[in-house]
């Protein structure tokens, strides 16, 4: 329950309190100052979510971008006919997020970059739902982007041969908007399905400089502006469209993740509470696994109730890396 809706109901228990022996307006003030504590002591809430504030770290002015045609005519795809469920766009940040985050791990193993990425950092997936705000923001631990980075990653169509695919579709060619899928990066555009705005926030990592924020409605252009004293990695808010507002609805959010996202490497957390709980049980040695995580991730697999009647877990490395898990029903 976010801070807001206690603090309505709090407030709402102070018209009762009005019939007490004390005065309704002392009781007024206590049960304020009361919803005020626990609103700011709530956790989860987006504020203290949001650690990259805006109005607190804008150091810049605001540039205004174009999109590159070919990436105008991606946004209408995606947001128009690319896929057949809304929901997947959740799945989209999330990988992204843990790709941002397994990039830094491998800069970090190589000891690449100016900075010193030898500093220990907890890695996680952080999403935060408010319905108050009508905003689903999830926020990484990643390697984040630089300003250009940025500019080439959101604002351009960067990838070898997504121009050439765009001109097809622009000239007319047979071309299958699901052929987009893997040819590029599409994935973050899938938010605008939903979105009115997407603002990103985010640091390097690698190169020593300044955060930045960008931010867009989709609807042509973008803007840019320099952020101080903000953390390494990638934050993306979002602000649902109305229609679309089950997608800061917390328990909908949960199923999502469970459904696309069970096996990220990171730790994903929703309002502070873990959420993919299960582990990639063919990725462990299958000495470490006892039959009641077999039992359990056979079930979620499979979708059953019962138990496997016989399971083979195998794993060898010579002479290549070869890890099997079989499940007889």
């Amino acid at each position: 329950m976010s801070g807001g809706v206690r603090a309505s109901r709090v407030l709402g228990a102070a018209r009762l309190m009005g019939r007490s022996s004390l005065p309704v307006g002392r009781n007024c003030l206590a049960v304020t100052a009361f919803a005020r504590q626990q609103q700011c002591s709530n956790t989860i809430s987006i504020e203290m979510a949001r650690k990259f504030s805006v109005e607190a770290a804008v150091q810049g002015e605001t540039t205004e971008h174009e999109f590159q045609a070919e990436t105008r005519m991606l946004l209408d795809i995606v947001a128009k006919s690319l896929y057949s469920e809304k929901e997947v766009f959740i799945r989209e940040l999330i990988s992204n997020a843990s790709d941002a985050i397994e990039k830094f791990r491998l800069l970090q193993m190589a000891g690449e970059g100016p900075m010193d990425l030898t500093t220990d950092r907890v890695h996680n997936i952080s999403i935060i739902t408010d319905k108050v705000l009508r905003t689903l923001t999830i926020q990484d631990t990643g390697v984040g982007m630089t300003r250009q980075e940025m500019i080439d990653n959101l604002g351009t169509i960067a990838r070898s041969g997504s121009k050439a695919f765009m001109q097809n579709l622009k000239d007319g060619g047979k071309v299958e908007p699901k052929d987009i899928i893997g040819q590029f990066g599409v994935g973050f555009y899938s938010a605008f399905m939903v979105a009115d705005k997407i603002e990103v926030f985010s640091k390097s990592s690698v190169e020593s400089s300044v955060g930045h924020l960008w931010s867009s409605d989709g609807s042509g252009k973008y803007s840019m502006q320099e952020l101080a004293d903000i953390q390494p990695g990638t934050k993306i808010v979002l602000t649902l469209k109305t229609e679309d507002a089950e997608f800061c609805d917390e328990t909908n959010v949960r199923d999502i993740i469970k459904k696309y996202s069970n096996f990220v490497g990171s730790d994903v957390t929703l309002n502070g509470e873990k959420t993919n709980q299960l582990k990639p049980v063919w990725l462990m040695d299958p000495k470490e696994v006892d039959a009641d995580t077999h039992d359990d991730f056979y079930k979620y697999v499979a979708n059953a109730f019962d138990k496997p009647r016989f399971t083979l877990h195998y794993r060898t490395d010579a002479p290549m890396d070869i890890r099997a898990l079989l499940y007889f029903p």
